[in-house]
């Protein structure tokens, strides 16, 4: 899972109803990098314990680029494992 880099994505928008519960935590996902940069399949490895902020998660990695790993000078398909934090300021 090492050798994919994430290209200058911004960070996922922290959704109003999480922001008003006053949720917080970290999303683990496991990201399947496609060939050509994308996000192909993105799942949860460990939740938030907040829906909404997993699903906020899933949605931002699934719109980003990535630099695919290689075989030689050929970009294949491989995984990242990507943690995002939700975290409101004090």
């Amino acid at each position: 899972m090492s050798g994919l880099q994430g290209l200058n994505n911004p960070p996922p928008k922290y959704p109003a109803r999480a922001v008003r519960r006053r949720e917080e935590g970290v999303v683990e996902l496991k990201i399947l990098v496609e060939p050509d940069g994308t996000a192909g399949k993105v799942t949860v490895v460990k939740s938030s314990g907040h829906r909404a902020l997993d699903k906020a998660a899933i949605e931002a990695v699934e719109q980003w680029k990535f630099k695919p790993a290689r075989r030689g000078s050929t970009p294949i398909r491989g995984y990242a494992l990507q943690s995002i934090s939700f975290k409101l300021p004090d």
